[in-house]
């Protein structure tokens, strides 16, 4: 998860302060500090695909699918209101599916259902079987 927006304003799910704000403030405002450069109070939606390095390797986002300024605040966001440390957002499903499942050690049991996307029965059947993950359908 890249660097959020949660500092001074707003309550983020850090461990490092107590949850003291309700559900509905923490859904409006986690994540969603006032743009430093315009003020805006209402985070900008970000349409661009690639941004700007410093210098090689040296930059906070570089392409939108691996992270962007709205992925950065929504993961912001669910972590406040589930009172975690991190919150994730994927691009797909896909991508979902493939981080739980690279998560499980050799020998566990996925139970799916049989008629699951295509894409996720090859990947537990050719990726995660692969790697010692059982599956039953």
């Amino acid at each position: 998860m890249s660097p959020a927006n949660t500092k001074n304003l707003y309550p983020s799910a850090n461990g490092q302060e107590p949850a003291r704000y309700g559900f509905g403030t923490l859904a409006i405002h986690a994540g969603a500090e006032p743009d430093p450069y315009t003020g805006a109070v209402i985070p900008p939606l970000s349409l661009s695909t690639t941004f700007k390095q410093k210098a090689v390797g040296d930059f906070v986002y570089e392409y939108s699918r691996s992270d962007n300024p709205n992925r950065s605040h929504l993961e912001t966001a669910i972590a406040a209101l589930e009172h975690a440390k991190h919150g994730f957002a994927f691009a797909s499903g896909s991508a979902t599916t493939a981080t739980v499942l690279n998560t499980l050690q050799p020998g566990s049991h996925v139970i799916s259902v049989n008629d699951v996307y295509g894409g996720t029965h090859r990947y537990l059947n050719k990726v995660a079987g692969s790697l010692g993950v059982e599956t039953t359908f």
